[in-house]
C-alpha cells in the first residue's frame, strides 16, 4: 500500500492486510505524512481458487478506482458512503494483478471498503488470504525500515534521555512509558539476579530492551553491578503481601498449559519450533523473585511496570500460588550470588549511569546530559548508535544489529517527526505484534504459536482433560482475521480494558488477558483496519414484528434450534454436545450487524474451524418456508432484531 499527501515529496509504503481503511478528518493516513488530503494505492496480486463471475463493490467516502490485470473494473466518486457496484466480470483461477486507487475529500473522513460477490457467495470484504505482494519492492522495504527505526526509538525509550525539543503530544504509548519503577525492588527481586541482569540484560533475554549501562573490564562491571544491586536491595518498603497459599505444582502445570503460557514461554530444554518470535525463557525465574514476590507479580504484572509485555490474566491468589510453585520447581541451575557490593557507591552509580531517567526510585531525579534527539541521530562517530564499544564510550549499549542501526539512522535522517503522529490502523498492527496476539490466535490463516508448541505438553507430562468428566467442549480460540469487522469498537475497548463483566466464552480454559493501557488504540485501530469508524451504541429501536419472527426461528420446534448450543439471557443452552455457543444476549452489544448476517449465511466460509452448520443454500433459502417465505437474509435479519432486544 502506497500513501502520499498533496506534497509530491511526501509518500509512504507499507504492507496492508486488505483493501480497507478509515482515517478521521483530523488524523493522518500515515505517521509519516501530514494531516491533510491524501491519495492511496494498493498494488499486489489477488489469487482466486476457482474460475467464477464476480462483482466488486466500493463503499466509503472518497474517489476510488479498481483495476484487475490492467483493466479498470470499477470507478466511484462518492461523498455519501453509498455502495457502488461494478458489472459482473469473469476471472480465471489463479493470480491476477490488482491495483486500487483512492483520493480523500477535503473536510471529510476517508473511508475505503472493497467487497466482492460470486455465484456461490454473497457480498463480503475481500479476505486478506487472497492478497500477496512483492517483498523486494524498494519503496516497501524503505517504508518497513523507517517503521522499524521508529519502533526501536520508541521501545528503547530514547526520549527518556534525549530531549526531543518539540512540544507535540506523544501519541505512541511506548513514548509515554518508562522502565519498571524500583520502589520496594529489594523486597521483590533477588540481589544476585539483579547484579547478573545489570552485567548483561541480553544474556537473560535476547530481546531485552534495557541496554547495558556498565562498561569496562569484567572486574569493573562485576563490581559496579554488585554495588548497584546492594543499593537496590536496601529499598524494601512497600505494602505487606498477604499470606500466599502453599501452591500445588501439579495444578500449576495444568494452569501453565490451559492459560496458554506455553505460547510465549519456554520451560523445557528441548529444541523450540520454528517461531517468528522466540519464547521467553523461564528456566531461571525462580532465581529472580524473592519468596512470595513471584505470586504477587503473577497476580498483577503491571503494578510496577505499566509498559510490561506480560498481560494480566486476572489470576486468583490460589492460581498464582500454583503457578509460582510450578515455575520454581522448573527452575534450573544454582541460585545467583553476588557479595561485597557497597550501597553508597551503588547510589552514586544509579545517578551517574542515568538509571533515574527511566526508573522511578524515591526522590532521585534523572540528570541526563545526553544530546538532543536530533543531534543523537546525526552523530555517526559515537554515542548510542556507534558500531563499536570503543566509539560508543560510556553511552548505553543496546546491542543493535547492523539492520537495527541502519533502521534507526534512516528514521532519524528521513522522518523523526513521525514519532509524534499516529495512524489508527498502524497502531493496532504494531500492537498485535507487541502484545503477541498471534501467540494464541490465528490471523490471516497463520497457525498460532500455542498450537505450534502444543508438543510441550509432553514435557509437562500432561494429558488433555475435561474437568467435569463429561463431554469435552472444544477449546477453540477465536480467529482474529475479522475481529475489527466483526466486533464493535466500543465493546472491544471495554473488553480489552477488562470492564466486561461476563466472559463471552466462560467454558474455555484459555483466558483472555486485559490491556487497559492499550484498549482504546486496539479497539479503534482494529475498526480502522477494516474501514470502520469508531462505533457507538445503536439508537435505532428494535423492529417488533421482526423480533417476534426471530424468536421463533431461534427455537427447536419451528426454527434453527440455535438454543441447543446457545444460551439466551438467563436460559442456558439445551444440549451442548461438542461446541458451546456464546450467549445470544451478548451478541447485540458485541457484533456488527453486517458481519452477523454474513456469518449466518455461511459460517465456515468466514472461519474454516467453525463447527456451526450452514443453514442457507446457494440460492439464499432455508427449510423454514413458513417464516418470511424461507428467505435466509430476511430470517437472519429477524434473528438479529430479536438478539438486539435481549441485551
Amino acid at each position: 500500500m502506497s500513501i502520499a499527501d498533496e506534497m509530491p515529496q511526501q509518500f509512504d509504503d507499507r504492507v496492508a492486510r486488505t483493501i480497507a481503511l478509515y482515517v478521521g478528518e483530523r488524523e493522518p493516513a500515515s505517521p509519516f505524512l501530514s494531516r491533510d488530503q491524501f491519495q492511496a494505492e494498493w498494488r499486489g496480486t489477488m489469487t482466486i481458487e476457482q474460475r467464477d463471475r464476480f462483482r466488486f463493490t466500493f463503499q466509503g467516502i472518497g474517489h476510488f478506482a479498481l483495476a484487475i490485470d490492467g483493466e479498470e473494473v470499477l470507478q466511484a466518486r462518492n461523498a455519501s458512503g453509498q455502495p457502488v457496484t461494478s458489472e459482473s466480470i469473469r476471472l480465471r483461477k489463479g493470480a491476477h494483478a490488482i491495483v486500487a486507487t483512492f483520493h480523500s475529500i477535503r473536510g471529510k473522513p476517508a473511508q475505503v471498503q472493497l467487497f466482492w460477490e460470486g455465484r456461490k457467495f454473497g457480498r463480503e470484504p475481500l479476505p486478506p488470504t487472497v492478497f500477496s505482494h512483492d517483498p523486494t519492492d524498494a519503496s516497501l522495504r524503505l517504508g518497513e525500515q523507517l517503521r522499524d527505526g521508529r519502533m526501536l526509538v520508541a521501545t528503547r525509550r530514547c526520549t527518556a534521555c534525549h530531549d526531543a525539543e518539540v512540544n507535540h503530544p506523544l501519541p505512541m504509548p511506548e513514548l509515554r512509558m518508562k522502565g519498571p519503577e524500583l520502589n520496594g525492588v529489594g523486597r521483590r527481586l533477588d540481589p544476585g539476579w539483579i547484579a547478573s541482569w545489570l552485567r548483561d540484560p541480553r544474556a537473560h533475554r535476547a530481546d531485552a530492551r534495557m541496554p547495558r549501562v556498565l562498561h569496562g573490564d569484567d572486574e569493573t562491571v562485576a563490581r559496579e553491578a554488585a554495588d548497584l544491586a546492594a543499593f537496590l536491595a536496601t529499598h524494601t518498603r512497600g505494602p505487606k503481601w498477604g499470606l500466599a497459599p502453599a501452591g500445588d505444582a501439579s495444578i500449576g502445570a495444568y494452569l501453565f498449559s490451559d492459560l496458554g503460557c506455553i505460547a510465549c514461554h519456554q520451560i523445557a530444554d528441548e529444541p523450540e519450533p520454528d517461531l517468528e518470535v522466540q519464547p521467553v525463557d523461564l528456566r531461571r525465574v525462580g532465581h529472580k523473585f524473592r519468596e512470595g514476590a513471584l505470586v504477587e507479580f503473577l497476580r498483577d504484572p503491571r503494578r510496577h511496570d505499566e509498559s510490561i509485555r506480560m498481560p494480566d490474566f486476572d489470576l486468583s491468589h490460589e492460581e498464582a500460588a500454583h503457578l509460582a510453585k510450578f515455575l520454581r520447581q522448573r527452575t534450573k541451575g544454582d541460585a545467583l550470588v553476588t557479595a561485597g557490593g557497597d550501597p553508597d557507591r551503588g547510589r552514586t552509580l544509579f545517578t551517574a549511569r542515568g538509571c533515574a531517567d527511566c526508573h522511578a526510585l524515591g526522590s532521585i531525579e534523572g540528570a541526563s546530559d545526553a544530546k538532543p534527539l536530533r543531534q543523537a541521530f546525526a552523530n555517526r562517530t559515537g554515542g548510542c548508535l556507534a558500531e563499536t564499544a570503543a566509539a560508543r564510550g560510556a553511552a548505553p549499549d543496546f546491542g543493535w544489529s547492523r539492520d537495527e542501526l541502519a533502521a534507526v539512522r534512516a528514521f532519524g535522517r528521513e522522518a523523526p517527526g513521525a514519532l509524534y503522529q499516529a495512524a489508527a490502523a498502524e497502531i493496532v498492527a504494531r500492537q498485535i505484534e507487541e502484545r503477541r496476539c498471534t501467540a494464541c490466535h490465528v490471523l490471516d490463516g497463520r497457525t498460532d504459536d500455542w498450537t505450534r508448541r502444543i508438543g510441550l505438553l509432553e514435557a509437562l507430562e500432561l494429558e488433555e482433560n475435561d474437568e467435569d468428566g463429561g463431554t469435552h467442549v472444544a477449546q477453540h480460540r477465536p480467529d482474529l482475521t475479522w475481529a475489527g469487522d466483526k466486533l464493535r469498537s466500543d465493546w472491544l475497548e471495554e473488553f480489552f480494558a477488562g470492564r466486561v463483566q461476563e466472559r463471552p466464552r466462560p467454558w474455555l480454559h484459555a483466558r483472555m488477558p486485559t490491556f487497559p493501557q492499550f484498549a482504546e488504540g486496539l479497539a479503534i485501530g482494529l475498526a480502522a483496519m477494516h474501514g470502520h469508524p469508531p462505533s457507538m451504541a445503536e439508537p435505532e429501536p428494535v423492529d417488533g414484528p421482526l423480533s417476534k419472527a426471530g424468536r421463533t426461528l431461534l427455537g427447536a420446534e419451528a426454527g434453527f434450534a440455535c438454543v441447543t448450543c446457545h444460551g439466551v439471557g438467563e436460559a442456558p443452552p439445551l444440549a451442548v454436545f461438542e461446541v458451546q455457543g456464546i450467549n445470544l444476549a451478548q451478541s447485540g452489544a458485541r457484533l456488527r450487524r453486517d458481519f452477523f448476517l454474513r456469518w449466518m449465511l455461511d459460517p465456515i466460509r468466514l472461519d474454516p474451524s467453525s463447527r456451526m452448520p450452514r443453514y442457507a443454500d446457494d440460492a439464499g433459502r432455508t427449510p423454514f418456508t413458513e417464516v418470511l417465505d424461507g428467505d435466509a437474509r430476511k430470517q437472519f435479519a429477524a434473528i438479529w432484531e430479536f438478539v438486539r432486544s435481549i441485551q
